[in-house]
């Protein structure tokens, strides 16, 4: 790799981590704000809109962004082409929305929703804009200006939501939000652009974009209902009101785990597929990073599941509560969906994606019929099975990476016994703690820090006498050595 494309390859790395982790930040504190300000129902109208939105979006973009940033050339006929197919579905799906909002309004028995709806899907048409242009600011590894439009388009938006929010305009503080965003980026965007339109179109030379972008959007469709299904599930069974309490409960889950996976997955599966022509060396590797995860991320997920309550409460208030029994098996979901990251990796690295493909439908099948099967169903009840049908298919994936990539799991859990033993030791420090006497009279917040030291303190106390060694290689492997790309 040449010098300059190492240097644009490290510095998009980093602004794309720097992105990912400050609006993850940003966009917590804001929610955290206005959670304070909303009630149940209307962050469970917005969730409904954005879910709507989220689904519609799939087929606006169907995967042709990352199909530009993907070829090795690309024209400017090509590009204006794609832009003018990404504009039209737009528009179509706009009109779309707009005819049926009241339909989806009706059958949810959401009155307010249709207007929610129809004014939130503008924002289709703002993004469209920009479709082109954060194309080529991604391929032309213009990281750090595209870190920068997010930032801000965050700041400005949040502000304005909470003004909103705080003069009692209630859900529509957050459509404002959207919508603020969406304008403040497209502006930033087309402020230092990377391409400019015309209708000089090459339609038989974006069949290869739409090829690609096809196979994407199946991925996407994939992915999204196996994320997704338990939104659509809650509001229809139980309403808006338990959807804004699993939105709230699931908000510190997401935010910790999207922040993680920026940060781990892309270095990790650089890392595996310059390996893996050596099957020894992958599997070492392998070992490796599943450990470290294991002694890193975990405890963070179990502590967060343990200490949930609390959390919940001085984070987003009383009011909230609730959606602490939403928190506490999401949390430890994701404590299992970071080790199990690694086997998605592997096969990703060895050339076959399509095992990762498989697994996530058979997933989605599972948590379908999990979820369709339930009778009378309340909010912990769901979530609980959504977790467990998520849970039960894992195995599976560990069985194809002891047969596909070699590893053994006896010599993997030799290498992990010792941390995950220390959780559940923390985690039942935190469980016994919470109903001694002194802890039980301490306010809310003083009560979180007590349980989170506690919990932490016998995490660390466990391994500095029963790992020891592998503590000092934990901390040789986070080194920062310079390598060639």
């Amino acid at each position: 790799m040449t010098d300059s494309l190492r240097s644009k390859v490290l510095s998009g790395l980093f602004w794309s981590v720097a992105q990912s982790w400050s609006l993850k930040l940003v966009s917590l504190l804001l929610f955290m704000v206005l959670a304070r300000v909303l009630d149940p129902h209307e962050l469970g109208v917005f969730a409904i809109v954005m879910v709507v939105l989220g689904f519609v979006n799939i087929f606006v973009d169907q995967g042709l962004s990352e199909a530009i940033v993907q070829r090795a050339q690309i024209s400017v006929q090509q590009l204006n082409t794609a832009f003018l197919i990404n504009f039209t579905l737009s528009l179509l799906i706009f009109a779309l929305l707009w005819f049926i909002a009241p339909l989806i309004a009706d059958h949810l028995k959401i009155v307010e929703l249709t207007a929610i709806l129809r004014v939130a899907t503008v924002g289709i048409l703002v993004s469209a804009i920009t479709f082109s242009q954060q194309a080529m600011l991604q391929r032309n590894f213009c990281y750090r200006w595209l870190a920068t439009c997010a930032l801000v388009s965050t700041l400005v938006s949040g502000a304005a939501a909470l003004f909103f929010a705080l003069h009692g305009f209630g859900v529509w503080s957050l459509v404002i939000q959207a919508l603020t965003a969406s304008v403040v980026s497209a502006v930033m965007l087309w402020f230092h652009p990377q391409w400019r339109f015309s209708f000089d179109l090459d339609f038989a030379g974006v069949r290869s974009l739409l090829r690609y972008g096809l196979n994407r959007l199946l991925i996407s469709l994939i992915d999204f209902a196996n994320l997704r299904y338990i939104d659509i599930f809650l509001v229809a069974a139980l309403g808006p009101v338990a959807l804004g309490i699993y939105s709230v409960g699931v908000r510190i889950y997401q935010a910790l785990g999207q922040a993680l996976s920026s940060a781990i997955v892309g270095v990790v599966h650089n890392g595996f597929s310059r390996v893996a022509h050596d099957r020894p060396r992958l599997v070492a590797a392998y070992y490796k990073a599943f450990t470290f995860t294991t002694a890193s991320v975990v405890p963070l997920f179990c502590l967060l599941s343990a200490i949930a309550p609390e959390a919940i409460v001085v984070l987003f208030g009383s009011k909230w509560a609730g959606s602490a029994d939403v928190l506490r098996p999401m949390a430890f979901l994701g404590a299992v969906q970071a080790l199990e990251t690694y086997n998605d990796i592997a096969f990703k690295a060895l050339g076959k994606p399509s095992i990762s493909l498989k697994i996530v439908v058979f997933r989605s099948v599972v948590t379908f019929l999990t979820l369709w099967v339930m009778r009378e169903p309340s909010l912990s009840s769901v979530v609980y099975a959504y977790v467990a049908s998520q849970i039960v298919t894992i195995p599976l994936t560990f069985y194809l990476v002891r047969r596909i990539v070699g590893v053994s799991l006896r010599t993997l859990f030799s290498h992990i016994w010792r941390f995950l033993t220390a959780c559940a030791i923390g985690v039942t420090v935190i469980s016994l703690g919470r109903h001694i006497s002194v802890v039980v009279e301490m306010p809310v917040l003083a009560k979180l820090l007590i349980l989170s030291a506690a919990g932490s303190l016998s995490y660390l106390g466990f391994l500095a006498v029963t790992a020891r060694a592998q503590l000092r290689e934990m901390l040789t492997m986070v080194r920062v050595r310079r390598q060639p790309i």
